[in-house]
């Protein structure tokens, strides 16, 4: 299950960073917990396997994105995130 939703971006795509500002505002009306994550600016976000990232951005984005969780996984095995992946 779902509990939280990280966008990423890079600082200097402010058109990403405004449209995850502007969904964010929206999902948090719904109830919906969501952190945007600056790729080359913030320190590591807190994560677990129950965090939906969503890059906003273009291949660069989407690549870093799709690399980090498994850095930033706090208490979370390579195999958790194999089996979370796979479902």
């Amino acid at each position: 299950m779902v509990s939280q939703l990280l966008f990423t971006a890079f600082s200097n795509r402010a058109d990403a960073v405004q449209l995850a500002q502007e969904a964010g505002r929206q999902l948090h009306d719904e109830g919906v917990t969501t952190r945007l994550h600056l790729l080359d600016v913030d320190a590591t976000p807190d994560v677990d396997a129950s965090t939906l990232v969503v890059s906003l951005g273009g291949d660069g984005t989407f690549l870093k994105s799709a690399r980090s969780p498994m850095r930033w996984a706090r208490g979370c095995s390579r195999s958790t995130w194999a089996d979370w992946g796979s479902s």
